[in-house]
């Protein structure tokens, strides 16, 4: 409900303010201008209730009601009370409608200033939509900003009421990928095999080879390190769960999750993640944050080493010393991989 009211006029009386006019007077001209106008400047619009781009339609539509009853007032009309009441129920349903735009607005301004710190989800279509209607000074206005900046509306965070024109942004808790990832998908329970990591420094071409306990990445490596368990075993090895599908089960199976990756990927640059399909969308989001973070186990498999950045298979062969090294700290490269920094690590030559 609007903040104005006309409980004084109607409510307990039945009664509305008396206004005195010249008896010649039947209806406003244009010397009422004047008048008008300094009504419509007296309509107290809180700015509370009503965002700037809708304050004038408020006080317009005041006016008008304000307009109408004078002029049945001047006219003497026996059906005044009956009409201003039909008025009146116009001027809440305009000025409701005008609360509930605002209310949105105010929305999406908060949403894109302080979104991010509360755990919102905030493309770059929120906050471009949010600096389009803070500085809109009509709606008139509004909607002339809005239709020269219609990429606001590509991935759907920001919608527009065709009907009404209602600003609606979407409101959603923003999903730390990484994080679900190493907590939700590819947990402990789930690194049933062991793999044979070896690892290069790239100044020495030292190398280590260390057992672990881990999740294959996709269904070619969980082969292989079924292969190499059996021969090393010399009996049978289960099948095991590989890191790709299992993120892709839970990836095409979640709207959100799908939403907010191809919003992602469109703030970085791809023009064509929204009309990607959500198995073409994986590929991204597996390189993204599946495969690194993949996890490996000590030997026992109860101790976290560390999450994955390479394919542990076809590692190149390298030359070793005759020396041999023992650092706190060293660059370690995994299969060509990004380099990685080893809190402690033991190489020793075949010497």
């Amino acid at each position: 409900m609007a903040e104005f009211s006309l409980g004084a006029a109607i409510g307990a009386t039945g009664k509305f303010p008396k206004y005195t006019a010249p008896e010649q007077k039947q209806a406003f001209d244009e010397k009422d201008r004047g008048e008008l106008d300094r009504l419509k400047g007296m309509v107290a619009a809180d700015k509370k209730l009503y965002h700037s781009a809708y304050l004038n339609d408020v006080k317009n539509t005041t006016a008008a009601f304000y307009k109408s009853y004078f002029d049945r007032s001047r006219q003497r009309d026996p059906n005044i009370v009956e009409s201003t009441y039909m008025d009146k129920n116009n001027w809440d349903e305009n000025t409701d409608l005008l609360v509930a735009k605002s209310k949105n607005l105010f929305a999406l301004e908060e949403l894109a200033s302080e979104g991010r710190s509360k755990g919102f989800f905030v493309p770059q279509s929120v906050m471009l939509a949010a600096n389009l209607t803070k500085n809109a000074k009509s709606e008139a206005d509004l909607k002339n900003k809005l239709s020269k900046n219609p990429q606001f509306l590509i991935d759907g965070y920001v919608t527009v009421d065709q009907e009404t024109g209602m600003i609606v942004p979407r409101l959603e808790k923003a999903i730390d990928f990484e994080s679900y990832i190493r907590k939700e998908i590819l947990t402990k329970d789930k690194a049933g095999i062991e793999a044979e990591f070896i690892t290069t420094d790239p100044k020495t071409n030292l190398q280590t080879r260390t057992l672990r306990s881990t999740i294959p990445a996709n269904k070619t490596e969980a082969a292989a390190m079924k292969e190499l368990n059996q021969k090393r075993l010399g009996k049978e090895i289960q099948d095991v769960q590989n890191a790709y599908d299992l993120g892709y089960n839970w990836f095409v199976n979640n709207p959100t999750a799908i939403n907010q990756y191809a919003a992602i990927k469109l703030d970085q640059g791809d023009a064509g993640a929204i009309d990607k399909t959500p198995s073409e969308l994986y590929e991204g989001f597996y390189n993204d944050f599946v495969f690194p973070n993949i996890p490996s186990y000590d030997k026992t498999g109860t101790q976290y080493v560390g999450g994955r950045s390479i394919n542990v298979f076809n590692v190149p062969a390298a030359s070793t010393p005759s020396s041999f090294q023992v650092a706190d700290k060293y660059t370690i490269n995994y299969s060509g991989g990004d380099n990685v920094v080893a809190k402690r690590a033991t190489v020793l030559s075949k010497d």
